[in-house]
């Protein structure tokens, strides 16, 4: 229907070199392939996949990628997931936000890697960086930055 034909107007006729079919159209604020279709957003990815398996996906049911690109709608590349799946792939791929990725860093890692190994009170390195004594905390412990300390 106006949906199918919309789908398929708005994706690649020929994969890439990746076997990835992407979509043309505008993308999510997420960067996935959405559309719009009887006033709802549809998500591309999720859409392609239901018909892949024959049905709806149920909740807490993600859709993942097998080939990393979230533009891609290709049945082939998409699978089905829960969320602790996907992020633990996501993890084992490199591609958490992890550190001065993530968009809420403060720190570089030359600091962290000083702040590790530093031997004051977190409360004074802490007013040094501008962070809260936790932050240090959760370094020295390897609650976060474990990519850098190997904790």
């Amino acid at each position: 229907e106006h949906l199918e034909a919309d789908i398929h107007r708005l994706t690649s006729k020929t994969p890439d070199k990746n076997g990835c079919l992407l979509w043309l159209g505008a993308p999510s604020r997420y960067g996935y392939a959405r559309t719009k279709w009887l006033g709802k957003e549809i998500l591309i990815h999720r859409y392609n996949l239901e018909k892949k398996i024959g049905r709806k996906l149920l909740p807490g049911e993600q859709s993942m990628h097998s080939c990393d690109v979230r533009l891609c709608v290709n049945q082939k590349h998409l699978s089905v997931g829960s969320n602790a799946l996907n992020q633990a792939d996501k993890a084992a791929r490199g591609r958490s936000l992890k550190g001065t990725k993530h968009h809420q860093a403060k720190l570089t890692d030359k600091q962290v890697l000083k702040i590790f190994s530093d031997k004051r009170r977190g409360k004074d390195i802490a007013a040094e960086y501008g962070v809260n004594t936790a932050t240090i905390n959760q370094i020295r412990r390897g609650a976060t930055w474990s990519h850098l300390t190997k904790r």
